[in-house]
């Protein structure tokens, strides 16, 4: 089921973002080299254009892309989401990588990443009822 949620533009679009963010899909191809194409809308009305890139999917335990469409550029970075049952639960975990550490902190201090993708995650939860 956590795993299924990650899959199609219809599910994604229930929990995807931060807080008070909206997601929408122009197109997406969920499969190894297969793009998604989307917008995250903030509150105050901002739109950012993203783009994944699906390097590796392994259902149900893994889904790896790189992520990019930020501004400032060159904010792209590599995610690898692992999904792991324990006493009836899934853990999730979320790795991001960038090709720097200034590009790192560049991306949690300017954009907020951090925040953003724990309270991407706890949307998820909660949608999936925790």
């Amino acid at each position: 089921m956590v795993f299924d949620a990650w899959t199609t533009p219809e599910r994604l679009a229930q929990w995807w973002g931060p807080r008070g963010w909206r997601t929408t899909t122009s197109d997406m191809t969920f499969a190894p080299g297969g793009i998604w194409r989307f917008i995250m809308h903030s509150p105050n009305g901002e739109d950012i254009r993203c783009r994944i890139v699906y390097r590796e999917i392994q259902p149900p335990e893994r889904i790896e892309y790189i992520q990019s469409g930020f501004d400032p550029a060159g904010l792209d970075y590599q995610t690898t989401v692992t999904f792991e049952e324990i006493e009836g639960q899934t853990e999730v975990t979320f790795h991001a990588t960038w090709s720097t550490k200034e590009l790192r902190d560049q991306a949690v201090e300017m954009v907020g990443w951090r925040d953003g993708a724990r309270e991407t995650l706890d949307r998820l939860a909660n949608t999936l009822g925790e």
